[in-house]
């Protein structure tokens, strides 16, 4: 877009999303759970608070609470001018009433002000899912990405206070568990933040579909600054 003020001439750059830039539809039969609170047609909303969120990827891995208390607010312009879903950090929470053994891998944007505060986790000591709690009880298996990062050995801990993407590859679940958001188990921690998207895949993605995921939500929430230098999709989003 040009603007013509006297004696000056301004450029100013805008993106806008369209149908030509790959989504996580693309991943196919991978697809394990994608909630995303940008598609205003999966949140079911109780007043200004949300009883359900559906899942996208098909496979009805809906998150509800069907006590209004504990209901995360739908926020309408939480981040780069899109909804997310605001848990107060005291009691609200939905459950994926749906068990599914978690994927292994994962992407996720949220923000949360304390590294103890999960943003999806299962009702289990062990093995307590993705982007967990003070002592989530991850396995050696885990590998984190920060930001679209190199992979990490531990659980990240940098992504407190700010919007963040984070994306986990290689978390191996032998059972199955209905999985919470914004709360751990038993209901002692709880998320003081919020959720934007969620994608859990239910196999190890290569390296370029985890870039491909990463650069989808880099563009989409506006975090495009936190890619690292020589990310594929620093410059561009990925394209179907």
């Amino acid at each position: 877009i040009m603007a013509y003020l006297p004696g000056k001439m301004t450029l100013r750059k805008e993106f806008v999303w369209n149908n030509s830039f790959w989504t996580p539809d693309g991943l196919g039969a991978d697809l394990a759970l994608w909630l995303d609170a940008d598609d205003a047609s999966t949140v079911t909303l109780n007043g200004s608070t949300v009883s359900q969120w559906d899942d996208k990827s098909g496979n009805g891995r809906n998150a509800s609470q069907g006590s209004a208390a504990l209901q995360p607010i739908y926020t309408t312009n939480g981040l780069n001018g899109k909804p997310v879903l605001s848990f107060d950090g005291s009691d609200d929470q939905l459950t994926i009433t749906s068990p599914f053994a978690l994927g292994e891998t994962a992407a996720m944007v949220a923000q949360r002000s304390s590294t103890a505060q999960p943003i999806i986790e299962a009702p289990t000591s062990a093995n307590r899912g993705f982007w967990g709690s003070a002592h989530p009880g991850f396995t050696t298996h885990n590998n984190y990405a920060v930001d679209g990062g190199p992979l990490l050995s531990a659980p990240p801990n940098s992504a407190v206070t700010t919007p963040s993407l984070v994306s986990q590859t290689e978390l191996l679940q032998l059972s199955t568990f209905a999985y919470k958001l914004g709360a751990g188990t038993p209901s002692y921690q709880f998320l003081n933040g919020f959720i934007a998207e969620v994608v859990v895949t239910d196999t190890l993605l290569p390296t370029d579909d985890r870039q491909k995921l990463e650069g989808y939500l880099a563009w989409k929430w506006g975090l495009v600054a936190n890619l690292p230098s020589g990310h594929p999709y620093k410059i561009k989003p990925p394209v179907k």
